[in-house]
């Protein structure tokens, strides 16, 4: 077998995590627009607050600092297994997308963060 068969699985597998991921995403908020459709439906009042127990509230800075610290492990762990499998160049290869998704989501979670705190001080 070749050497190329251990750098393509591990893409596959980050693959279908993904779009695993992104599926039960969209499975789960379907259900909540569904909820929220039959709550509307039957003329009940919706808060911020019932709004914000179900999850349709995001803070999208505290999802940016998750992302960023998920995607710079992925990157760590696919460095480390190129190390450790003796192929570190397909590793920083492989490793360079998630590190700079990682660098971007940590910008963007630094950046809403300054902008949250000017408009707390306005």
């Amino acid at each position: 077998m070749s050497d190329y068969w251990i750098p393509i699985t591990i893409c596959i597998s980050i693959s279908l995590i993904a779009i695993a991921r992104l599926w039960l995403e969209h499975k789960n908020k379907a259900e909540i627009q569904t909820t929220i459709r039959k709550a509307l439906d039957n003329g009940e009042h919706l808060s911020i607050e019932v709004l914000d127990k179900i999850g349709v509230v995001n803070h999208s800075h505290t999802i940016d600092l998750r992302r960023a610290i998920t995607l710079l492990a992925l990157g760590i762990a696919v460095i480390t297994a190129g190390s450790l499998l003796n192929i570190l160049n397909v590793a920083f290869a492989i490793a360079a997308f998630p590190i700079t998704l990682a660098i971007a989501f940590l910008l963007l979670w630094k950046i809403n963060q300054n902008e949250e705190k000017a408009r707390n001080n306005q």
